[in-house]
């Protein structure tokens, strides 16, 4: 072998064993895909915070339970805080029954569609999803490979929707204590004060190595 193809051989064999390492853009671009994934097709616990709520014709009965007011109990204070910042109106149609209808604003705040359809007794409900907060950013601050194995530590940036900045304010507004804070719109939106617009979550993926490469741990 002359020395060219040795060289050659040489640099084919030390390319082949570094592409097998887990690198921070292979991650990166993992990364990613999870966080930009559309609707529900997100890898699970890499969506944003959100919100669901019953809509329609809504009664104890739309969950099983009898002789009981969801929207009057209101526990998270979902109801009053969407309603005050316009996303929602709320009839009465008689004892415990309330008709609760998206306006404009909460059309266009919601998630795809309305889903899971319910009809019984006196419920004719829908459930809603309103986004709180939305990816806008990743970065990846190490990778440890272990054999198989690895882990990379990253840094995700979300972006506070309107419908989540407007609850954080609606929050303030009825004087919500730290925990109903956190119960309406979620710890980390819940830490921010009323003027911020985004923060950022800290948290370790596992992978593991197959044949055709690595993959986030199930």
């Amino acid at each position: 072998m002359n020395g060219s193809r040795f060289v050659a051989a040489i640099s084919i064999v030390m390319l082949t064993g570094c592409s097998g390492h887990l690198s921070r853009s292979k991650v990166d671009s993992e990364m990613r895909q999870q966080y930009q994934c559309p609707n529900d097709a997100c890898f699970p616990g890499f969506g944003g915070q959100e919100l669901f709520l019953t809509i329609g014709k809504v009664t104890g009965s739309c969950n099983g339970v009898t002789d009981y007011d969801p929207v009057q109990s209101d526990y998270r204070s979902e109801y009053k805080a969407l309603a005050q910042a316009g996303y929602i109106t709320i009839k009465p149609e008689k004892r415990h029954v309330w008709n609760v209808s998206l306006t404009q604003a909460g059309q266009q705040a919601i998630k795809d569609v309305p889903y899971a359809h319910t009809q019984k007794g006196d419920c004719d409900s829908w459930q809603v999803t309103f986004p709180l907060s939305a990816f806008d950013d990743l970065s990846v601050s190490g990778v440890l490979e272990d054999r198989v194995h690895a882990k990379a530590d990253i840094s995700v940036k979300w972006k506070v929707t309107p419908v989540g900045l407007a609850l954080r304010k609606e929050a303030v507004q009825l004087k919500l204590s730290d925990l109903g804070t956190r119960v309406l719109v979620g710890d980390d939106i819940a830490r921010l004060s009323v003027n911020e617009t985004e923060y950022r979550t800290y948290r370790t993926i596992l992978f593991d190595k197959y044949d055709d490469g690595w993959k986030i741990h199930d």
